[in-house]
């Protein structure tokens, strides 16, 4: 009788700290919905979402917001050159949240005559909207600001 009772308490002392939790899930959101996925593989115009029944699911580029991947979170912002619009977005990692703000970096590639050239610029943005970017001047203030 021990024994039956003790059989389902270690199975579920095993479940429970081997279970993910859904704060450690990757996810992708897009305008309709978001997916948890087990795995995502990112492609150069469509997102492949492992979901956890191993259905896969093909997402384009164009519907994607936001997604989780290995604990980094990316969000679709529309991208500023001297404090002007261009008129495109791109995805930037969130760094840093404080009240409303958050801090991003987005990787910006210059073409050189030999290379293409990766440049880490920095971003605040409140719901969405641009605020800052932050400068040599304005940069160690700002990260001061989001505890960085």
């Amino acid at each position: 009788m021990k024994k039956l009772i003790l059989i389902p308490l270690i199975l579920f002392a095993f479940l429970t700290v081997n279970a993910k939790g859904i704060s450690d899930m990757d996810y992708v959101v897009t305008k309709n919905a978001t997916y948890f996925c087990q795995d995502i593989t990112i492609g150069l115009l469509n997102y492949k979402c492992t979901l956890e029944d191993g259905e896969v699911l093909s997402l384009k580029l164009n519907e994607i917001r936001a997604y989780k991947k290995d604990g980094r979170i990316f969000e679709r912002l529309p991208i500023y050159q001297e404090n002007q619009a261009t008129g495109s977005t791109s995805f930037m990692e969130l760094l840093g949240m404080k009240d409303e703000l958050k801090l991003f970096k987005y990787v910006n590639y210059v073409n050189t005559a030999t290379q293409n050239l990766p440049i880490d610029e920095y971003f605040v943005y409140r719901n969405g909207v641009y605020v800052l970017e932050l400068t040599p001047k304005s940069g160690p203030n700002v990260l001061k600001f989001f505890g960085r």
